[in-house]
């Protein structure tokens, strides 16, 4: 985290899991730009998306091209490769154990590692808005479009969607739709 944090690679709107970060720090982020389009008396579109098994998804190759793509070549990058590498993982409930079955996508949880390879693994995401601002704490990702038109915020939407629907994509993530949120807020008439 020291080397993501002394070269400033983490998403500045990222507050999960990173010091001096919290969900207030998020909240009071989203609720301050919703503040300000409200006293201009424009509408803040929010969405609030949920990504699906988010820590159990990640690609351990997509992972380890982002990791290179930070910084982290050569020996590092190999030593991450062999930490994710040859995992397994079995259940134990009253006394009964599972099948052990080998990991071949996810970061470990329960680990110090595992938050901040997926931080890295979702740290480009930003990259594939153009007209909202998303804020993430770990996984939870909202976006938010402001502007005094709600026909232009709908056609920025939809362009900002069609982009994170290719980014998810990309990066095998899938979205909880029946946990995504979509929300209008607006100056009380």
């Amino acid at each position: 985290m020291t080397f993501f944090n002394k070269n400033s690679s983490i998403y500045k709107n990222q507050f999960g899991f990173r010091e001096k970060h919290s969900t207030i720090h998020a909240l009071f982020d989203l609720t301050e730009e919703i503040r300000k389009a409200l006293d201009k008396n424009e509408f803040a579109l929010g969405i609030f998306l949920d990504f699906q098994k988010a820590f159990d998804t990640v690609d351990h190759q997509i992972l380890l091209k982002k990791l290179q793509h930070y910084g982290i070549r050569g020996i590092a990058n190999k030593w991450f490769e062999s930490y994710l590498k040859n995992r397994s993982q079995f259940v134990t409930i009253n006394g009964a154990i599972s099948e052990t079955i080998l990991m071949l996508l996810g970061v470990p949880q329960g680990s110090i590692l595992g938050p901040l390879l997926f931080l890295i693994y979702i740290n480009d995401f930003h990259q594939a808005t153009i007209y909202s601002n998303p804020r993430h704490f770990a996984d939870d990702t909202n976006i938010l479009i402001t502007n005094s038109s709600l026909k232009k915020i709908k056609k920025s939407l939809n362009i900002d969607l069609k982009l994170i629907s290719q980014w998810l994509r990309a990066n095998k993530i899938s979205l909880n739709a029946s946990k995504t949120e979509l929300l209008i807020f607006r100056h009380p008439a």
